[in-house]
């Protein structure tokens, strides 16, 4: 597999971890640079993937490229903060 191959599935295990052990607290989630692997397209479809578990939990993803804030213009309720 390729490295990013590796990477989504390692984040698709870790957020169906955090959804199996929150139950019905819908905790928050964390990424930091979780995407930076990823060519556009699946950059992409993985922002759009958060944006709907968005809906039920708040997510935050920390990045130093400007790639996925670029990403979020339509869409509802996102806040880029910029250090």
């Amino acid at each position: 597999f390729s490295r990013s191959t590796r990477d989504i599935a390692g984040l698709s295990v870790r957020m169906a971890i955090c959804d199996s052990i929150s139950g019905t607290n819908q905790l928050p989630m964390f990424f930091d640079d979780v995407l930076s692997s990823f060519d556009d397209k699946r950059c992409f479809d993985m922002m759009e993937c958060m944006e709907n578990i968005s809906d039920d939990r708040q997510i935050f993803l920390c990045t130093c490229r400007s790639r996925e804030t670029e990403l979020h213009n339509d869409w509802k309720d996102v806040e880029v903060i910029r250090l």
